[in-house]
């Protein structure tokens, strides 16, 4: 990143940010809250060149009230460091071996993107969820329809329903999990693509609720890791999980997340088993990646055999 991909992320950061009327954050108020000056700001903001040493960083994101992980990210993004660079991975090489481990495990899981898009799911998550057909073709005609927080929140979706148990901090680590693998992309088109059409969608009111708490939680740094929920299955019965520690892989194109469901009991072990045999082990390809529709009017690829972006005919951007 850029000083002046910086500056625009900084700035994206700063008008996301509300006073206490509800109002973004104006340069004056967050030099005020930084200890600097409003012309120091002024010139990050625009990408002058300006020592951005760890004080005046540390300073901002404070200011900022950035948690732990988003602002080891800001961090990263400031001194133009990629996170994991030195070891990248060629994105589309990346993505073949990830979908490999994928169609070979027995759990119910999917593959995210830093937008929090899901690139792919494997056949065991997406029958627990009876994901038909239809949801599958119609996703791609709605902003984010392949997006974990559309699932998530949506009131189409039964996704809320079916978490029973620590309900209130799972949706929240929805939230927050959302928030820090997606703060260098802040400034893109695509995230505020994203996010205005999530607070702007009626269907999104769950989201948009969630998502200002998080925003305001004083208890910023807390995350799901580790602690368990329970979906409770409308053939299955309750079903156990553990929420595991996520690594990214990092790729030349961006980040990817594979994210799997550990049962937490004997009797979820044998519900994923008997979701496996239900039909043949496979993974579906959903969302398009590492390119991103730059406008609203759009549709993405569904299907296994996903064409190239230059096949679509779309106005597409690659991840920065």
């Amino acid at each position: 990143m850029n000083r002046r991909e910086f500056g625009k992320l900084l700035a994206a950061l700063r008008k996301s940010k509300v006073d206490d009327n509800m109002q973004p954050l104006t340069q004056r108020r967050l030099a005020g809250l930084a200890d600097i000056s409003e012309q120091v700001l002024g010139n990050i903001e625009r990408g002058d060149k300006v020592s951005l040493d760890r004080h005046l960083l540390s300073r901002l994101s404070d200011a900022l009230g950035l948690p732990t992980r988003e602002r080891r990210k800001f961090f990263l993004a400031a001194t133009g460091i990629s996170e994991g660079e030195s070891s990248q991975l060629d994105g589309h090489l990346a993505l073949d071996e990830l979908l490999r481990r994928l169609s070979k495990i027995s759990l119910p899981a999917f593959i995210v993107d830093s937008y929090d898009d899901i690139v792919a799911a494997n056949s065991i998550i997406l029958r627990m969820f009876d994901f038909t057909e239809e949801l599958i073709e119609t996703a791609p005609l709605i902003p984010g329809g392949y997006n974990v927080l559309r699932f998530v929140f949506s009131q189409k979706s039964q996704f809320s329903r079916f978490v029973i148990k620590n309900h209130e901090k799972y949706l929240e680590q929805s939230i927050r999990f959302f928030r820090a693998i997606s703060l260098p992309y802040r400034a893109t088109p695509y995230y505020q693509h994203l996010i205005s059409a999530f607070h702007a969608d009626p269907d999104m009111g769950l989201f948009s609720k969630y998502f200002y708490r998080v925003n305001q939680d004083k208890q910023a740094d807390y995350y799901f890791e580790g602690e368990h929920f329970c979906i409770s299955h409308a053939k299955l019965g309750n079903l156990e999980f553990y929420s595991p520690p996520l690594s990214p892989v990092h790729t030349s194109s961006g980040s990817l997340y594979i994210i799997p469901y550990l049962p937490a009991n004997p009797r979820t072990t044998k519900a994923c088993a008997l979701l496996a045999e239900h039909g043949e082990p496979n993974v579906q390809r959903l969302a398009l990646w590492p390119e991103k529709p730059a406008h609203q009017n759009y549709r993405w690829a569904f299907d296994a055999n996903l064409p190239k972006s230059e096949d679509l005919n779309l106005e597409t951007h690659k991840m920065p």
